[in-house]
């Protein structure tokens, strides 16, 4: 970097900026090159070329952000490759250091979304409380705070932190963390109650480092769909319109992340089988049950292409004997009351084939875990939704095509931006966070280095960090 304004890496207000976003940089990623600049940052803590290489590192990963694909985004996907500055780093912040700007190049590597301060704040707060040991609750049986348990002195003292108390807060507590609100420990309350600052820090940090990817639309028109949370939110004009319940797909079969528009309702659509729900899940039952197929509105077609499609009769096969090697053929399910996409279908263009729909199972979105699906997203409140996005004209045409069970398509009068992200801690409005577990363990790469971090890690002393080695920290990762 150019040595003609070394000086301006020497301002205060400029190094604690560059040693939070490392330091938060390195909670979420903790990789091979965190730990060189977080080494650097502790040994020579005003080493004016300190803070250049660290700024380089910091523009490069916000490049990454901006070029890897959403899903990647949203992972957190990040190779010492992705973070090695290019010659357009280094122009900016040679330009930045003639103009004398550096402080306002820095403040734009924070994510640029207005949450991203609401983080920053409670990550700092986490490792400020990190001196103190974490009471700990030891595994064993189901209990609540009226049982005959030695654990609930432990639950107690960690509710107390929370500045919580009894059963009325240990049900707040639950809430927060989306638990079954019930007031009983249970391994996933157990789980929460358990987690210390520092791997809540690691949550947060993790969490803010994804608001790199994700746009800041103001609520304008978006449909949000947060799968860690199980749940869709609609704003349209800055207003919340509805909040509904949805089912993702399992571990084995996620959801991906993506930002799209909603371009196309189908009402009472027929659900074209796809290959590996075909091989895996609907053939293993027909040869078990060769009725199987006709009783749920089945058909085999020997195209994907409607206009060329021709169906073979369901009664023409050994279905004991069908496997993927000897089917070469398409399954397609009929729109009607056992069509597993319901009665609606909201399409969107992505490169995964997924898209959201109503389903005829209604009674999964009682199950509190809804990770469930093979990667689309089924919407309890679908119908709702579609009326929303459509105008009223469209509104009283589509309720004609669903009573006549005609299978129909129009585009929805609001093109509204669909959005599906992966955030497992977000602020509220009241300024706390709300939790939810980790189902595709995207985050369990750095937890696990939480037990590593130092118990008196915080930010706000004299130099923004305290005495301690990154390289003893990261060692076992």
């Amino acid at each position: 970097m150019s040595q003609q304004s070394p000086d301006i890496w020497r301002h205060s207000e400029l190094q604690q900026e560059i040693r939070q976003l490392v330091t938060e940089s390195s909670l979420a990623f903790g990789t091979p090159a965190h730990i060189q600049i977080l080494d650097n940052i502790f040994n020579y803590p005003t080493a004016p070329e300190v803070y250049a290489d660290a700024a380089l590192y910091l523009s490069a990963i916000q490049r990454h952000f901006r070029h890897a694909n959403y899903t990647e985004q949203m992972k957190l996907t990040l190779s010492v490759h992705d973070a090695r500055a290019n010659a357009l780093e280094l122009s900016m912040w040679n330009d930045a250091m003639e103009s004398n700007s550096a402080i306002q190049i820095a403040h734009k590597l924070r994510p640029p979304h207005p949450w991203y301060a609401s983080y920053r704040q409670a990550i700092v707060q986490l490792l400020s409380q990190s001196a103190a040991p974490w009471p700990h609750i030891e595994e064993g049986p189901l209990f609540d705070l009226n049982s005959q348990d030695n654990r609930t002195q432990q639950v107690h003292l960690i509710l107390e932190r929370w500045k919580l108390k009894g059963t009325s807060g240990l049900q707040q507590f639950q809430q927060i963390h989306g638990l079954k609100v019930d007031g009983i420990i249970g391994q996933n309350t157990r789980y929460w109650l358990n987690m210390s600052p520092v791997a809540r820090a690691i949550i947060l940090a993790r969490n803010s480092q994804r608001l790199h990817a994700a746009p800041n639309t103001n609520f304008q028109n978006t449909v949000w769909v947060n799968v860690p949370s199980f749940e869709l939110n609609y704003w349209r004009y800055g207003e919340h319109q509805i909040a509904s319940r949805v089912i993702v797909g399992k571990k084995s079969r996620k959801t991906p992340m993506l930002i799209s528009h909603i371009d196309q309702l189908i009402a009472n659509p027929a659900w074209n089988v796809p290959y590996r729900i075909m091989r895996y899940d609907i053939l293993p039952k027909a040869q078990n049950d060769p009725s199987y197929l006709a009783e749920r509105g089945f058909r085999v077609i020997n195209s994907d292409r409607s206009y060329r499609a021709e169906t073979v009769p369901l009664e023409s096969f050994d279905w004991p004997n069908v496997t993927i090697l000897n089917f070469p053929f398409l399954l397609q399910q009929a729109p009607g009351k056992n069509n597993a996409l319901g009665s609606i279908k909201f399409n969107f263009p992505n490169r995964y084939r997924v898209y959201l729909h109503d389903t005829n199972q209604p009674e999964l979105f009682e199950n509190h875990h809804r990770a469930l699906s093979s990667g689309c997203i089924r919407v309890e409140k679908a119908q709702q939704l579609a009326e929303l996005l459509m105008s009223p004209s469209q509104n009283i045409k589509w309720t004609q095509w669903r009573e006549s069970m005609q299978t129909s398509d129009l585009r929805p009068e609001q093109n509204a931006i669909i959005q599906i992200t992966y955030l497992t801690a977000w602020p509220e409005k009241n300024g706390e966070f709300s939790y939810r577990n980790d189902i595709y363990q995207y985050d369990a790469s750095s937890l696990k280095m939480a037990s590593n971090w130092p118990k008196a890690l915080v930010m706000n002393d004299n130099n923004g960090l305290t005495n301690f080695s990154p390289t003893r920290i990261f060692s076992n990762r």
